[in-house]
C-alpha cells in the first residue's frame, strides 16, 4: 500500500484571520484532522502553514481556556 492510496485529494484550507473555533468547525465537517491555513494577498491566495487538531488541544483545551476559541489565527504553525 502507498501513501497516496491513503491521502485525501481535496485540501481543506482557511484563512488566517479564521478563528480557532471556525478551524475546529471546519475540521468537523469535512473529516479532517489538518487544514491548510493561507493568506490572500495581490488577489492569490498563498499557502502559509498548516493547522492540526493537536494545535487546536493545545491552544484551547490544555489552557482550560475557552474564549481562546475566538480568537483569530495570526501565527500559524509550522511543522518543521
Amino acid at each position: 500500500m502507498n501513501i497516496g492510496s491513503l491521502c485525501r485529494r481535496a485540501i481543506v484550507s482557511i484563512d488566517t484571520g479564521c478563528t480557532l473555533r471556525q478551524a475546529a468547525k471546519l475540521m468537523l465537517s469535512n473529516h479532517v484532522g489538518a487544514l491548510l491555513v493561507t493568506v490572500e494577498a495581490d488577489g492569490r491566495r498563498d499557502a502559509v502553514g498548516l493547522v492540526t487538531d493537536r494545535d487546536l488541544a493545545i491552544a484551547c483545551v490544555a489552557p482550560f481556556s475557552p474564549r481562546r476559541l475566538f480568537l483569530p489565527i495570526e501565527q500559524p504553525v509550522i511543522v518543521a
